[in-house]
């Protein structure tokens, strides 16, 4: 049941980005690393990325932003600098 769960979830993400949704994907993702993604990196990195493009609403932001900082504590790749650094300076 849980395969059954997270692709659901990843499913509802991307209806959300079709829809422009982005207060919805944010709490469907939020959900979505919360269950499934909290130590698959480029899960981290692809999802906060989404967010430093997409979502305004501050505290997604701050969560986007530990989940940036996890995926550079374990893979400090260029790839995830840049979405922590770009997250970081999207909030100031």
């Amino acid at each position: 049941m849980q395969f059954t769960d997270r692709l659901v979830t990843s499913y509802d993400m991307n209806f959300y980005t079709v829809a422009d949704d982005w207060n919805r994907y944010a709490k469907t993702a939020s959900a979505y690393i919360r269950n499934y993604g909290d130590s698959d990196v480029p899960v981290l990195n692809n999802i906060a990325w989404v967010f430093y493009e997409n979502v305004t609403d501050t505290s997604h932001l701050d969560t986007a932003i530990l989940w940036a900082a996890r995926s550079v504590a374990h893979d400090p790749m260029y790839y995830n600098n840049d979405t922590y650094a770009a997250l970081l300076y999207k909030r100031g």
